[in-house]
């Protein structure tokens, strides 16, 4: 898998992964405040994933405290999850 893109904010994301190279994409990101951003961003992540398809695409949303070992874990699970694209993954 190549290495995670960083995103700074919730509204950088679809650029980001639009702009993505390869089998494989990966963001991190600040988790959005609100459910309806939260739904805004995995339905803009559930699009981008289904044209970019066979790429796969994913993205991990973090909150303010997260501990750096559970955002290895998820890119760990989804680094062997092969089958797994579209999916939004809240950490913190």
């Amino acid at each position: 898998m190549t290495a995670p893109l960083r995103a700074a904010s919730a509204a950088a994301v679809p650029d980001l992964l639009e702009r993505a190279e390869g089998p494989t994409a990966l963001a991190i990101v600040p988790r959005p405040a609100g459910a309806a951003a939260r739904a805004l961003l995995a339905a803009t992540l559930a699009d981008i994933a289904a044209r970019r398809a066979p790429m796969r695409i994913n993205l991990i949303a973090t909150g303010p405290a997260v501990d750096e070992s559970a955002i290895a874990a998820a890119i760990a699970y989804l680094e062997h999850a092969e089958a797994v694209t579209g999916q939004l993954i809240d950490i913190g």
